[in-house]
């Protein structure tokens, strides 16, 4: 019978010619999200729900519990793999709006992830729904192998715009981050180094998803309302609110 909150039973079992890792992958995936939710009605966790206080926690709550029921419980992850300043922390502020988990920036100053990164990464993908800003950019083809329904969301802008934005707001300040995707930690005399990392970036992610085009959404949120687009693209609903364009300057303390 259904699992809790709409789970559907053995849907890749109705499919034969369904690969075993995604098969694998979706009842993982299923079964900690019906944990997820009977959870909140377990007589154990009265203690926790009752610090549930506040109406934007109800509604998070309810907005994550209507994915499950629109998606039959099964809630596929969204990775935004734009670079920074491209309009991801805005991405990210959208994806918690429909009640997503969301993660990132994270190990920005973190020295393992010159030689540990997707170890230090990969258990953050089973803790979070959605994913925006650095590392996750450069880990699109091991998240691609490794969960097999993931969305990806490639923000851009402008070449000339970005490198601007950049410039601007990194000045000459390093992180370890920075140097592990530019190879140098701050843009300030390294405008060219960053600004062809940025167009490789653009033609890597292009390039991989050139024959899996559903999986890939390239969008400007910058301009104009970005709801229609990356609703339709995630299978959400569009909300009856303004897109949260982030702006840039106010978002220095949780940038890389």
């Amino acid at each position: 019978g259904p699992g809790p909150v709409g789970v559907r039973a053995g849907k890749c079992g109705s499919h034969p010619d369904a690969a075993p890792k995604l098969c694998n992958y979706r009842g993982g995936q299923q079964a900690a999200l019906g944990l997820q939710a009977s959870s909140l009605t377990d007589e154990s966790n009265v203690d926790a729900v009752a610090h549930i206080r506040t109406v934007a926690d109800w509604a998070r709550i309810v907005s994550r519990a209507a994915i499950w029921l629109y998606n039959g419980g099964f809630v596929a992850k969204v990775f935004c793999i734009g670079f920074h300043k491209t309009g991801t922390s805005s991405i990210g502020r959208a994806l918690a709006h429909l009640g997503f988990r969301v993660t990132g920036p994270n190990f920005v100053q973190d020295p393992r992830i010159h030689s540990q990164l997707w170890s230090l990464a990969r258990p953050l993908i089973d803790r979070y729904d959605a994913f925006q800003d650095n590392p996750w950019p450069i880990l699109f083809r091991e998240i691609d192998n490794h969960v097999p329904e993931a969305k990806f969301v490639l923000t851009w802008r402008d070449p000339l715009d970005w490198i601007e934005s950049v410039e601007v707001f990194f000045g000459n300040r390093s992180t370890e981050m920075r140097k592990l995707i530019y190879g140098r930690g701050s843009p300030d005399g390294q405008l060219e180094r960053y600004l062809a990392r940025y167009r490789r970036h653009q033609a890597e992610v292009e390039a991989h998803f050139a024959e899996n085009p559903s999986r890939l959404l390239r969008m400007n949120v910058l301009e104009g309302d970005a709801w229609p687009e990356l609703c339709r693209f995630i299978g959400r609903p569009m909300p009856d609110v303004p897109f949260p364009h982030v702006r840039p300057r106010s978002m220095a303390a949780e940038s890389d």
